[in-house]
């Protein structure tokens, strides 16, 4: 209580109904070199380069934005955000050249797109509650920008359950509630057991860490198919999982692939990793989500039954995450993906 209060008055008020803005005209984005190079060129590729560079640049000014206390600049940096996502949005539906849809510059900001998502929400925690809505904005600005990327990329809509029959109200999909997060540790934040999360840190070669944090994603079944099957825990050391709600455990599952996929893009990008290791990272990311897949969809008789919204969205981000990682997988193999 005593933080929340100590926050309220360190942010400088604001009005909400300035907080989230309409889209700024580029000038007042980009800077001279970087206007003058996107309106001298038509090509997709370069045009995309030009605004994955400035919203880079914005997302490493995030935390010294959030550190000066001025939610007035704040919201224009998020606001900044957004007019970027929204051109790069405009200018991805109008592109026919199927080549250039699927370019390196598409993946690269596919990838940023992802890391900023994470970014978020972890610096919404920082402003008290009734001034989050404009990073929730943007969070959902970014997702269906990254949502248009993968379907460049892949050739089709991600994330959907196999049952055309599986459906929430809207209100469950459009309106989650707040996530109420206890801080308790950094591994707290992704609900990751301590031992797991020093597990993960412990690992420096990709191919374990992959591991480590599949173990952890699989982990999460074999609890949920515990509890439905009424199976008494006989391990002598306490059950490290028995307060975890089902929407903690999907919740962990889904970083647990999350984390998976920063980790491979950062080893390949920064060239930390040998291509051996990378390829044996994406092998086995392929191999076990293709049973995780499954596995969710056996959990949607659950899911209803439980008849929590809630979880009901953290379900279908699971569907959705895994079947990214999936075809994100097969992409970097080289196998063809689905049209």
């Amino acid at each position: 209580m005593w933080k929340a209060l100590i926050l309220i008055a360190l942010f400088q008020a604001s009005d909400p109904a300035e907080s989230s803005g309409p889209i700024l005209p580029l000038e007042e984005v980009l800077s001279e070199k970087s206007l003058a190079k996107y309106q001298t060129t038509t090509k997709y590729s370069t045009r995309l380069k030009v605004l994955r560079e400035a919203l880079e640049v914005r997302t490493k000014r995030l935390p010294a934005l959030i550190d000066q206390r001025n939610l007035a600049t704040i919201y224009r940096g998020l606001g900044e955000m957004r007019t970027i996502c929204s051109f790069a949005m405009d200018i991805s539906l109008a592109e026919t050249n199927e080549k250039d849809r699927r370019s390196k510059e598409v993946k690269k900001l596919e990838i940023q797109l992802r890391k900023l998502g994470e970014i978020l929400d972890d610096s919404k925690l920082e402003v008290p509650i009734e001034n989050r809505a404009p990073f929730e904005q943007t969070k959902e600005e970014i997702e269906e920008l990254r949502e248009q990327l993968l379907r460049q990329l892949f050739g089709r809509a991600l994330g959907t359950s196999s049952s055309d029959n599986f459906q929430f109200t809207t209100a469950a999909v459009t309106s989650p509630q707040p996530r109420p997060r206890i801080q308790r540790g950094l591994w707290d934040l992704d609900k990751f057991t301590e031992e797991e999360f020093s597990a993960i840190q412990e690992e420096q070669e990709l191919p374990k860490r992959v591991e480590v944090l599949l173990k952890i994603a699989e982990a999460r079944f074999e609890e949920i198919d515990r509890r439905q099957n009424d199976i008494e825990w006989e391990e002598e050391e306490p059950n490290p999982l028995e307060f975890h709600t089902y929407e903690d455990m999907l919740f962990a599952y889904t970083r647990a692939l999350d984390t998976t996929m920063s980790n491979i893009d950062d080893k390949a990008e920064m060239q930390t990793a040998s291509e051996k290791d990378i390829r044996k990272a994406l092998k086995e990311l392929e191999k076990k989500v293709s049973k995780f897949i499954t596995r969710l969809e056996g959990l949607e008789d659950l899911i209803r039954s439980q008849k929590d919204e809630a979880l009901a969205v953290q379900y279908l981000e699971a569907l959705k995450t895994s079947n990214i990682a999936h075809q994100g997988a097969l992409y970097g193999l080289g196998a063809p993906t689905e049209e």
